[in-house]
């Protein structure tokens, strides 16, 4: 048995001078340290749609005590 948790999403944070965002999914309440995951869907790699993704891995983690911070990322045809 799962206990749910309210969940809190931070999103469009700015990462460093990349231009780079991620948003973050976390419990609604944090006492203590626990797991996080850094999430890049490769599934994306030549379109950046990752519409779906908030619902599908972001909520129903931090609904189960996960951290989970969803990166931006490049994708082929801005690579360099």
């Amino acid at each position: 048995m799962v206990d749910v948790l309210d969940v809190l999403i931070e999103e469009n944070i700015r990462v460093g001078d990349s231009g780079l965002l991620v948003d973050v999914f976390h419990p609604g309440k944090i006492d203590t340290l626990g797991q996080a995951l850094l999430f890049l869907p490769c599934e994306s790699w030549c379109t950046k749609n990752q519409a779906d993704m908030k619902d599908r891995y972001g909520v129903k983690m931090a609904e189960r005590g996960v951290i989970r911070i969803a990166g931006e990322h490049r994708v082929m045809t801005e690579a360099s």
